[in-house]
Formats: structure tokens, C-alpha cells, sequence
């Protein structure tokens, strides 16, 4: 018996996750987001492989509300 975890994600430029493996199940992505870039004002910056996934949005105050 054969296991994988896969991030079934879009083809986008500029992911962070590789998706290749996804492939020997048939995944293949169709949308990236890349054609809406333009319409952001940061696109023009994309993240540091050392910042969070996620951005601004990973910090404390867009988590762990509950505690």
C-alpha cells in the first residue's frame, strides 16, 4: 500500500509548494493566479522564501483569536 500527502493547489507562478508529485494522480492544475496580479498593489513584491506563508495575514492578529 502507497501513501502521499499533496497540496492539490493552482498552477500559480508564483507558489511555494511543489506539485509535480501530484501528476501520478492525475492532478493537474489549470488556473494561476497570476493573471489577477496586476490588480495588487504589493504583486509587484513577492515574499522572501524566509517570510510566513501567508503573508501579512500569518501574523497574531489574524490568529489564535479564541485565546
Amino acid at each position: 500500500m502507497r501513501f502521499a500527502t499533496l497540496y492539490a493547489v493552482s498552477a500559480n507562478t508564483r507558489r511555494f509548494w511543489d506539485i509535480d508529485s501530484g501528476a501520478d494522480l492525475g492532478y493537474v492544475p489549470v488556473d494561476d493566479a497570476e493573471a489577477f496580479a496586476p490588480r495588487l498593489p504589493a504583486a509587484g513584491n513577492p515574499a522572501a522564501a524566509s517570510d510566513p506563508q501567508g503573508g501579512a495575514y500569518a501574523g497574531v492578529e489574524y490568529t489564535l483569536r479564541h485565546i
